[in-house]
């Protein structure tokens, strides 16, 4: 069994180390050398997912962070669960891949999620089946800025107030250093399983919460009905 390997650092042809980790588990496949950091969306106000260039299937939207999700247009009634985990998803994403040359399938559509922040910012997740296989090709923008201030609370005492700009200041500044680094993954397009975006994918008919004693209807990606 080896206890080691020769390893020769790039761009220095005769300089050569040893080192103790036999790097068993190295892979040559870039994919699994990325740094899988992402993109945090969270605090949406608003979320809406249909066909690129056109209407949304279904928008979704909440008054305050902690509010109930409702159809934005009214109407029918929305599952609270399939409005939960599609909001969620996009707090959780993860990628498989990073697509150097992205070819997608000509006969899929890509659709759009745009998703509208308590931050005042305005993430837009475009994703489109890929030419081969079944993972989508996805591409994420951040616009917007976060407010520079808060809004004094009612009834707010001085040392409260004092408190409270601090937290907002540290927020803040967290939040801005989270958005330079989101705007710098921008640049990519990556590639993301069909299972994990499946929460976005869902139909209007799926978002709609099923009457009492009734199935829910079968769950269809876009695309594929």
């Amino acid at each position: 069994m080896p206890a080691g390997r020769y390893v020769r650092v790039a761009g220095a042809k005769d300089t050569v180390v040893v080192v103790s980790d036999p790097l068993g588990k190295a892979e040559a496949g870039p994919g699994r050398w990325l740094n899988k950091d992402f993109f945090k969306i969270d605090r949406i106000k608003t979320l809406a997912v249909g066909p690129e260039g056109g209407a949304p299937h279904w928008k979704i939207a909440r008054s305050e962070e902690w509010g109930q999700w409702k159809f934005a247009a009214g109407g029918e009634i929305l599952n609270p669960s399939a409005a939960v985990t599609a909001v969620n998803k996009l707090g959780q994403l993860s990628f498989n891949d990073v697509a150097v040359e992205p070819v997608v399938d000509a006969a899929g559509k890509p659709f759009v999620a745009v998703a509208e922040t308590f931050d005042s910012l305005v993430y837009t997740v475009k994703f489109a089946k890929q030419a081969k296989g079944d993972d989508f090709l996805v591409t994420i923008t951040v616009t917007g800025e976060p407010p520079k201030s808060r809004a004094p609370e009612k009834g707010e005492k001085p040392e409260q107030a004092a408190q409270r700009e601090k937290d907002f200041a540290a927020s803040l500044k967290r939040l801005e250093e989270r958005i330079a680094v989101e705007r710098a993954l921008g640049k990519w397009t990556y590639v993301i399983a069909k299972d994990e975006l499946e929460p976005l994918l869902r139909s209007h008919a799926d978002m709609v919460m099923p009457k009492r004693g009734e199935k829910p209807p079968p769950q269809f990606p876009f695309g594929t009905r």
